[in-house]
């Protein structure tokens, strides 16, 4: 690992001659501080000849450092040095939009000497083939086709408005384009690769309008746009499905941007889930003398096709239930069973024999069943579960070489009912990250807070070459941190109700005190089964003192359901106020204080592990034995992915060169076993004290630092 605060002195500048002559300084990015931009530089220039040797490089930078920036200038050298094309993976549009505006910052007054193309939208299947077509976007779902397909299709059925003077004569097989539509691709190939005089012409808004005013579809020609681009810039669904990418990138460098996310993604995407009560709504909807709900979900279906769809989807129901009955036999409430779905699902006839019956059915009605899937107004749908379920198992079988799955069963409580749940989750995702190897010669990984080095490793099934910016030298603002430790202050699921009353009354008394220092703070408890215990008297502490809160709950009532209002209010109220969430919720990882209000003061309550069964360690205690990894599960979830939660929360409160902050993180002595002393320096931990009143001192004594 190369840490490159060790060649930086104590102003946070790089020492001189420490890299050499840089013989990249093609992309300067003076639109940087110049220390950040000289460091910059050199980290590109030794990613870059990094490349030389490694396949696959690892970059940890801190948030404000600016790794689009230096993305951006790695890619671009690479491009122009090894004649080779670039893909950069992003976590969403609005970021594919923002590598494009930093293109045109980073190129200044110049031409271009890449071509820069992105793709708009993740690329999923919608039963709204393109999101201009009005203004509420059709909602996404998960899936295997890309976003053009289904254009096509709209196309062929005449659905399309903006197609019109897009395609010309069929050659060879291939659609050619209008010469409206040549000349579109020209115009817009200079508007998002050369920077003008005036960057309101770029104004990516103004671009789309003017191509739906001349009825030119902005999917297809963006597309066009990406595929000739040296440089492309796409969500990360083009790397989890690669037919979207429609070529081979055998020969092109990858780059990941914001790898943490990447992970959260691969989560969401293959997850799956079923309950006991959705298949009875369903089933009980289904009697000739109901299908209320059946008849308004599949109203335009034709009338025997839909007689036929009631009929299959009884069958399937029916079979669902039954494994979900004996499945959850004898089982205990609130603990999950492990199971294997190719043994007790598809290695039983009855339910394969359904499971491959009702396939059939789903993919002659496809159509119907992506509308309905698609549409977030109807979350709470039976009909909408029992699809979704089917498509993602189906889909999660196919990916069943590259993903490693575990599935459980469990039993709840629901109000007065007890419900059944069937959960498939993917445990690591080594196969599918070493799949990527296969297919890109060379990738780069980038992220504030990445997989630690052995973790990367044994994903990519490689040596990594990593390289780690400094998080104390001036680039990126600065912050320290506290531990309180007590013995009361155990948040685990076995000590949660134990001494509330002290609990409550020292997080109480600490934010109080540091309400004296900054008005504004955030709280992240490890989980809210940890918070809820503690909820009523610490709210009511707090309310007593005038003390404004702002709870950013987890589970939503129903799909409409919004925060937004409220949120919007408290971030203008003033005097004291406290914003209690996880560190993995909206306004947590989204627009934030810490973000928005420039709130200075952080708690982190408990130690956030991840929720991981006996089932779930010994899965991947068996794949360490097979595979000879040289790590236990008990390391890589309760250590590793431990203290890289805490350095991703940790990392939100200093965002640029400019910000500060100051944070405490509350706990009992586990938190020795998480956090050692390497790990507390690499966080700006100073020291640890059972006292609040420490606590407070220390922040109020940082914050006068920092204004000195």
């Amino acid at each position: 690992m190369r840490r490159f605060n060790e060649d930086c002195d104590e102003d946070g500048w790089l020492k001189p001659f420490s890299y050499g002559v840089l013989s990249m300084a093609l992309y300067e990015i003076s639109a940087a501080k110049e220390t950040r931009s000289r460091v910059q530089n050199a980290i590109a220039k030794n990613v870059f000849d990094a490349l030389e040797e490694s396949d696959i490089v690892a970059l940890e930078a801190p948030t404000g450092f600016g790794k689009t920036f230096l993305a951006l200038g790695l890619a671009k050298n690479f491009v122009l040095e090894k004649k080779k094309r670039v893909l950069i993976a992003t976590a969403a549009t609005n970021h594919t939009v923002n590598f494009w505006k930093d293109h045109l910052k980073q190129e200044g007054l110049n031409p271009s000497n890449v071509d820069l193309g992105f793709l708009i939208g993740k690329g999923n299947p919608t039963y709204k083939p393109c999101v201009f077509l009005s203004d509420e976007p059709g909602s996404e779902i998960d899936g295997q086709e890309s976003i053009y397909s289904l254009c096509d299709r709209a196309k062929e059925s005449g659905d399309c408005v903006h197609y019109e003077n897009v395609f010309g004569e069929q050659k060879a097989g291939q659609k050619t384009l209008k010469p409206s539509g040549e000349a579109a691709v020209k115009e817009l190939h200079s508007k998002l690769s050369d920077p003008h005089l005036d960057l309101g012409e770029n104004d990516l808004v103004q671009i789309i309008g003017n191509l739906k005013e001349k009825q030119l579809c902005p999917y297809y020609l963006f597309k066009k746009n990406f595929s000739s681009a040296k440089i492309q810039v796409c969500d990360y669904q083009y790397l989890i499905n690669p037919k979207y990418l429609e070529e081979d990138t055998s020969e092109f460098l990858l780059v990941i941007d914001e790898f943490d996310k990447f992970e959260e993604r691969l989560r969401e995407q293959f997850k799956i889930s079923l309950s006991q009560s959705q298949l009875t709504h369903v089933l009980s909807d289904l009697r000739p003398t109901n299908r209320d709900l059946f008849l308004r979900d599949f109203e335009k279906m034709e009338i025997n096709k839909r007689r036929e769809l009631a009929y299959e989807l009884e069958l399937y129901a029916e079979s669902l239930k039954t494994f979900l009955d004996h499945a959850s036999k004898g089982l205990p409430m609130d603990v999950p069973k492990g199971i294997e779905v190719e043994k007790a699902f598809f290695g039983v006839p009855l339910y394969r024999l359904a499971f491959e019956r009702f396939n059939q059915v789903f993919k002659a009605n496809e159509s119907d069943f992506f509308k309905l899937i698609s549409d977030s107004a109807k979350k709470h749908d039976p009909y909408r579960h029992v699809l979704a379920f089917h498509f993602r198992l189906a889909f999660s079988v196919d990916q069943k070489n590259a993903i490693t799955f575990v599935d459980s069963v469990s039993k709840r409580k629901r109000g007065d009912q007890t419900d059944v749940f069937f959960v498939r989750r993917p445990l690591v995702f080594t196969e599918f990250f070493q799949s990527l190897a296969r297919r890109f010669e060379k990738i780069v990984v980038m992220s504030a807070t990445l997989p630690f080095q052995e973790m990367l490793e044994i994903q990519f099934g490689e040596k990594v070459d990593w390289f780690t910016v400094p998080k104390n030298a001036g680039l990126t603002g600065q912050k320290q941190g506290i531990i309180l430790k007590h013995p009361a202050l155990d948040f685990s699921s076995r000590k949660r109700f134990a001494d509330i009353g002290l609990k409550a009354q020292m997080i109480g008394d600490l934010i109080l005190e540091l309400s004296e220092v900054k008005r504004e703070i955030v709280v992240f408890f490890n989980a809210y089964g940890a918070f809820n215990p503690v909820k009523d008297p610490l709210f009511s502490l707090l309310e007593k003192n005038g003390v404004t809160i702002f709870l950013d709950e987890e589970k939503k009532l129903d799909a409409s359901h919004s925060r937004d209002e409220q949120w919007e209010k408290f971030k203008q109220s003033s005097g004291k106020k406290v914003m209690f969430s996880t560190m993995y919720t909206k306004y947590a990882r989204g627009s934030n204080m810490l973000k928005d209000n420039g709130c200075r003061i952080l708690l982190l309550i408990g130690i956030p592990y991840p929720q991981v069964y006996d089932f779930e360690i010994k899965k991947f205690d068996e794949l360490a034995k097979k595979h000879k990894w040289k790590i236990d599960a008990n390391t890589w979830f309760f250590v590793l992915t431990t203290r890289k939660n805490f350095i991703q929360a940790i990392g939100r409160l200093t965002r640029s060169r400019e910000d500060y902050g100051f944070f405490a993180v509350l706990s009992n002595g586990a938190i020795d076993k998480t956090l050692d002393k390497e790990h507390r320096q690499m966080l700006d931990i100073k020291k640890e004290t059972p006292y609040t009143q420490i606590v407070a001192d220390s922040a109020k004594s940082f914050f006068e630092s920092v204004k000195r």
